[in-house]
């Protein structure tokens, strides 16, 4: 054997050794990685260290779940976009004073108090309570610790009518003045007539005056104040909540939409008026509007807050006074100039055109100075006539809207734009058109076209949402524009066709 090949040979074998080598170096640097377990633990059976049981059914799952269809994939994207949390409406804290009314005319007052204790019992009292609550809806409850303090009595409540008082004060001492005259003695009685009086040894029996009832001799219930017998094993400050039902409270919104600016700007108005009976004056109070009567929810406390129509709450964004035996009408949301929020619809049947409206189109965000939860209300459409001055030319009513969901308002007809059928040919389940729109106005119009089909027809492959809109196109100014479409159906593109 030659040199040459013995090098050849040699040179093979050495590159095998090394290729072993690393191999085997490889492998141990491998096992490196795995601690091994302790000495006490290396006698343990080898069967715990793994579960084929668990190990096929790992397998399986995997399995099952590559082999899910695409038609189930789609469903499951259904119910989680339809188990997205509702956005919340609860309104943000207003302060310590916060008032909300419900649509029978009642109001949920809520005030954080600061009460200072000592151990053992207490007396609490609070004033400034609306003549009309509803006694026995009074709490008061601690805010910081449940078990802070606890209320065993309360009393007072809603004032006595003067005659009911007056009942209550038979027996006190009195005095009747008429002009110089005084006369002093005991209440006797009350009835329709007047009052009866004890005086010395004579009895006045409905003297004419006025009758004086002395400080000292003044009823608790004179003016409305609550007060609570409070029992606590720690003394110090404690925040509690003081709430109660009221009547006399009334609210109501209203909205206003204007066309402005050769109709290229729009502005949106919201407004929601107040009418305060209650016997009241409540300072800078947040005020909360609630969509339901104040039966059950207004004794129950927020627990059905955004639950159903019932839990419907609306909310000024600040905090305002309102006087009793007053009005007032507070700006909601407003969103003073909107660009291309005016839209057209051309809407064809199977006949031809049925004509074009003109809409308004917004979205309730803050970017457009809204994004407020909206209330139901009317609505009244406002837009310039030919010499440019703002006249009424509709009235609408507006259901609740949530932030970002959309507004639309119907105008009614649009003036200058026309639609035409200029072109339509159907080839056996295709239905292909040609419309022709003209604008006569200063300004240019972005036009929906909108297909309203028969029942009978069917709706489109193509466009499966009954009646959905098949283009869009910007009409000029004193000009026209085309908009070529077809529309694909699963039987003939016309019935009998």
């Amino acid at each position: 054997m030659s040199k040459t090949r013995w090098r050849l040979i040699g040179g093979l074998a050495v590159m095998a050794l090394v290729v072993a080598w690393a191999a085997t170096a490889q492998d141990g640097a491998a096992k490196a990685t795995t601690r091994p377990a302790p000495a006490a633990q290396a006698s343990a059976p080898a069967t715990a260290t793994t579960n084929d049981s668990l190990v096929a059914e790992d397998a399986a799952v995997i399995d099952a779940s590559a082999a899910v269809k695409p038609a189930n994939r789609g469903v499951e994207r259904v119910e989680t976009a339809a188990g997205v949390e509702r956005r919340s409406t609860t309104p943000p804290d207003l302060g310590p004073y916060q008032v909300t009314i419900f649509r029978d005319g009642r109001g949920l007052v809520t005030r954080r108090e600061t009460l200072d204790l000592v151990i053992g019992r207490n007396e609490f009292t609070v004033k400034d309570i609306a003549r009309e609550l509803e006694a026995d809806s009074v709490r008061l409850r601690p805010l910081d610790d449940p078990r802070r303090f606890t209320a065993l009595e309360q009393h007072g409540g809603r004032p006595r009518a003067a005659r009911e008082w007056l009942a209550g004060a038979v027996g006190r001492e009195v005095r009747l003045r008429d002009g110089a005259y005084t006369l002093k003695g005991k209440l006797v009685s009350v009835d329709e007539q007047g009052v009866v009086i004890a005086a010395d040894d004579e009895v006045h029996v409905h003297p004419k005056g006025e009758l004086v009832v002395p400080a000292a001799g003044r009823l608790p219930d004179l003016t409305p104040t609550l007060r609570w017998l409070v029992q606590t094993e720690r003394a110090g400050q404690a925040e509690g909540e003081v709430s109660y039902v009221t009547g006399g409270l009334k609210w109501s919104a209203d909205y206003a939409v204007t066309l402005l600016a050769h109709q290229r700007l729009v502005s949106f108005d919201a407004w929601v008026s107040v009418e305060n009976l209650a016997g009241l004056d409540f300072e800078q109070v947040g005020l909360i509007f609630a969509d339901a009567s104040g039966g059950a929810e207004a004794s129950g406390g927020a627990e059905a807050a955004g639950e159903g129509e019932s839990g419907r709450r609306f909310y000024l964004p600040r905090r305002v006074s309102l006087p009793n035996g007053g009005a007032r009408r507070f700006v909601l949301a407003q969103a003073p100039a909107v660009r291309s929020a005016v839209r057209y619809v051309a809407t064809l049947g199977p006949s031809g055109p049925l004509g074009v409206a003109r809409t308004v189109e917004l979205t309730n965000h803050a970017a457009a100075g809204l994004g407020l939860p909206l209330p139901p209300g009317a609505v009244r459409l406002y837009a310039p006539d030919a010499a440019g001055r703002v006249q009424l030319v509709g009235r609408r009513s507006l259901d609740a809207v949530e932030p970002d969901q959309a507004l639309a308002f119907d105008l009614g007809p649009a003036d200058g734009l026309s639609v035409t059928l200029a072109g339509e040919t159907a080839e056996g389940r295709v239905l292909r058109r040609l419309v022709r729109l003209r604008n006569l106005s200063a300004d240019e119009a972005l036009v929906r076209v909108v297909e309203e089909l028969r029942a009978s027809t069917g709706p489109p492959v193509t466009t499966s949402p009954y009646g959905r809109a098949v283009g869009e196109v910007v009409v000029p100014a004193n000009g026209t524009a085309e908009l070529h479409y077809q529309m694909e159906f699963a039987g003939a593109a016309r019935a009998g066709a």
